[in-house]
């Protein structure tokens, strides 16, 4: 079932949701990941979680995974995936609206080739926006209809520039909620 637009600019807004998703985020990034892992499991229990903070501790714990994988995870030489791009990976997760995480499902949050994680929203099988986070830079396309939509390839993150790009994504996808 999806949600209105509306629902999700007052979830997004919610105090409550903001100060959960403050909890579930508010860890040291350079903590041990089985510690951050453990850490969000009890943080999830203790949290009056609604299906939105659960998909929150689903995402987060799907990123924690890929950043355990070895060099050569995939047998093809590809390098272990880099902290600088699960840290750009917790950033726009933590900064998109929370209720569109409830369509981002774990599978289809996964590493890729080129040491990137890629996050991919499917709607149904013509309508998608996938997003592609590197260590300097994010690109991301939109299909609707199962034709390209909208294709951005390359957005430099920085401090400066992050809200424009959440702002960005936030918008393309909500192209699929009414």
């Amino acid at each position: 079932m999806l949600i209105g637009v509306g629902e999700f600019i007052v979830s997004a807004l919610n105090p409550d949701m903001e100060k959960r998703r403050k909890q579930l985020f508010s860890y040291d990034r350079d903590m041990d990941n089985s510690e951050y892992v453990e850490s969000a499991n009890l943080k999830s229990t203790l949290l009056d979680c609604s299906d939105i903070t659960v998909c929150e501790k689903n995402v987060l714990n799907e990123i924690i995974e890929i950043s355990k994988l070895p060099d050569n995870w995939n047998k093809l030489g590809t390098d272990k995936i880099s902290s600088e791009i699960i840290d750009n990976t917790l950033t726009v997760v933590e900064k998109i609206w929370p209720s569109l995480l409830y369509y981002l499902k774990p599978e289809n949050i996964y590493p890729s080739q080129y040491g990137t994680i890629i996050l991919d929203w499917e709607f149904d099988n013509e309508n998608l926006l996938s997003l592609e986070i590197g260590k300097k830079s994010l690109g991301y396309f939109v299909e609707v209809g199962g034709k390209n939509h909208k294709q951005v390839d390359r957005l430099e993150i920085s401090d400066e520039n992050m809200g424009a790009i959440i702002s960005s994504i936030n918008h393309d996808i909500s192209l699929f909620l009414s």
